[in-house]
């Protein structure tokens, strides 16, 4: 096929046909927006030329001469180097789960702020002060917040006092019914004390599990039990802290942590779905780092040993690099970035970490056994195949186009699974070995289209 000795006419000819290659080659690269498009199908206008199909599938014999005039390049399938780390952008964030919205459980009026009690703020100033909480005050479990007065609560505690004192009575009518001598009493009479008291008792039970279910502190129910005794005993005077504090119930802290929001003042009337406070535990913080789209079956195929990272800290004055892991791999897209996110963990427990503050984290990625890897240039992608060019024979010029399964790309080279299942398999999915295939490195799109050109002119003529 080669044309030194050809006649001029054939020589034009030859010319002509490369030329056409070249040409639907450009208009294939040039004309469309991207390479996942279908490799357009124009039908050949000669059965024989520079480029024949062979008896193998998907395969064609190139004269050399077309190679020189495209310029074609060769490479070797290499061993797959070692996967670069994935680098991460993210930043930290609150723990949702130890981030709380305090509430008040009844209606009301706030009767005062929970305290701070600590150093002044004034670095210079030693002294102890107390103060209503304010933003970034840290506070214990269980902590007073702020004090509700509740007309609910008011009543409460009155019902349980009444409960008391029918217990009391009840009890007293009881004994003394059964202490008279037999036959003195109807044993109906008794069988009705004992009943009344009975109910009496379940009447208490319910009015303190009510309380406890509300978490008022125990110290009130002692005080509440002490008003049904002073009220038994005929004590008309009682005690005025109590009669003061006795529609009131503290507003307590979930958990330990620092106050991010004070939405509340002392007089204010409350309800029951406002936010009055919101406390953050900062001893640990979360991750979120955002991963492009392709490499996210990378990370979602680690297993949970694998799933380690670096954190680089920006402006740390300093700041170690921390080792740490992640977890959750996230499943919604960004359809402006193409990233989605990925979370991890940081102990905090000295809040040296700040929440917003700007981190970098590492991935090492693990290399599959097998793996080997081609130039980019010499993958054609198709919606979501892969196709490369394999040349072989002495002058490299028969070409064999091979489905491959992708397994990441890099910066110059594209890697390739060697390790197929038995799906891909069946699905006409081939494998390269390193070392001895060549693919075809350039001029791939020019060379596919004439190998499109070909079958079609085949199954015209059948």
């Amino acid at each position: 096929m080669k044309p030194d000795n050809a006649s001029p006419l054939k020589i034009v000819g030859v010319c002509l046909m490369v030329a056409g290659v070249v040409v639907a080659g450009l208009w294939y690269r040039y004309g469309h927006a991207n390479s996942t498009t279908v490799i357009p199908k124009t039908v050949a206008t000669k059965e024989s030329g520079p480029a024949e199909l062979t008896g193998e599938r998907d395969a064609m014999k190139i004269s050399a001469d077309v190679f020189a005039a495209l310029g074609v390049q060769f490479a070797e399938v290499r061993v797959a180097p070692p996967p670069e780390q994935l680098k991460l952008q993210g930043s930290l964030f609150i723990d949702p789960s130890r981030l709380a919205r305090v509430h008040s459980r009844f209606m009301g009026d706030v009767a005062s702020i929970g305290l701070f009690e600590g150093p002044a703020s004034d670095a210079a100033n030693a002294k102890i002060v107390k103060r209503p909480l304010e933003f970034l005050d840290v506070v214990k479990k269980g902590q007073a917040l702020a004090v509700v007065w509740s007309k609910e609560v008011g009543e409460k505690k009155s019902e349980l006092v009444d409960a008391l004192s029918r217990l009391r009575l009840k009890k007293s009518t009881v004994d003394r019914l059964k202490s008279l001598n037999d036959g003195t009493v109807p044993k109906k009479a008794i069988y009705e004390a004992e009943q009344d008291y009975q109910a009496a008792v379940i009447a208490v039970e319910k009015a303190e599990r009510t309380l406890n279910s509300w978490l008022i502190p125990a110290e009130d129910l002692h005080a509440i039990h002490q008003e049904a005794d002073r009220i038994r005993d005929g004590h008309e005077e009682g005690n005025p802290e109590v009669a003061r504090t006795w529609a009131e119930i503290p507003i307590l802290a979930p958990f330990d942590g620092v106050i991010l929001e004070v939405n509340v003042t002392a007089g204010q009337h409350v309800d029951t779905n406002e936010d009055l406070f919101q406390i953050a535990d900062l001893s640990r913080l979360k991750i979120y780092a955002q991963a492009y789209e392709d490499d996210l079956p990378l990370l979602a195929a680690l297993t949970p040993e694998q799933r380690k990272w670096t954190v680089f800290f920006h402006n740390n004055g300093g700041q170690k690099p921390l080792q740490g892991t992640f977890g959750l791999v996230g499943e919604i897209i960004d359809p402006s970035q193409h990233t989605a996110t990925i979370i991890g963990g940081l102990n905090n427990i000295d809040r040296q970490f700040k929440v917003g503050q700007f981190v970098t984290a590492n991935v090492i990625l693990p290399q599959q056994s097998g793996e080997v890897s081609v130039p980019s240039t010499a993958v054609v992608e198709e919606g979501a195949q892969s196709y490369v060019l394999v040349a072989s024979g002495a002058d490299r010029t028969h070409l064999a186009r091979r489905k491959v399964a992708i397994s990441r790309h890099g910066v110059d080279r594209t890697c390739i699974r060697t390790n197929l299942t038995d799906q891909e398999v069946a699905a006409g999915l081939q494998t390269l070995v390193a070392g001895k295939d060549v693919v075809v490195a350039s001029s791939v799109l020019e060379l596919e289209a004439e190998l499109e050109n070909l079958q079609a002119l085949k199954l015209a003529k059948e």
